[in-house]
């Protein structure tokens, strides 16, 4: 993918997002789902992000989910309102396995 001369931050944010996903998912074993609707109100846009589980014994469960709408009252890009939410449910789905693996441990001992 090239890099049009002026979009430096638009491109950082969305790389930015796209690694925090894929890192994630292979990190953690989970797939995200990221919807981009239309909202009931004129111009605005609605995201739809959900982390699920796909360890076998987890049998698809939803680990973590966020939604959120842009414009919204922040002032920020649209990129970087996509990079924040894929952020939260991220380390949403990181505090998840990190609780697991503090279950399993102290079920080991």
């Amino acid at each position: 993918m090239s890099q049009r001369k002026g979009d430096g931050g638009a491109y950082a944010f969305t790389r930015a997002a796209y690694d925090e996903v894929r890192d994630s998912e292979i990190m953690y074993a989970v797939h995200f789902d990221l919807r981009l609707e239309t909202g009931y109100q004129k111009g605005i846009w609605c995201v739809r992000i959900r982390a699920m589980d796909l360890l076998d014994n987890a049998g698809g469960r939803k680990m973590a989910s966020w939604e959120g709408t842009w414009p919204n009252s922040m002032a920020q890009t649209f990129e970087a309102f996509l990079y924040g939410a894929v952020h939260r449910v991220a380390r949403m789905v990181e505090e998840v396995r990190n609780r697991e693996g503090y279950k399993e441990a102290t079920r080991q001992k």
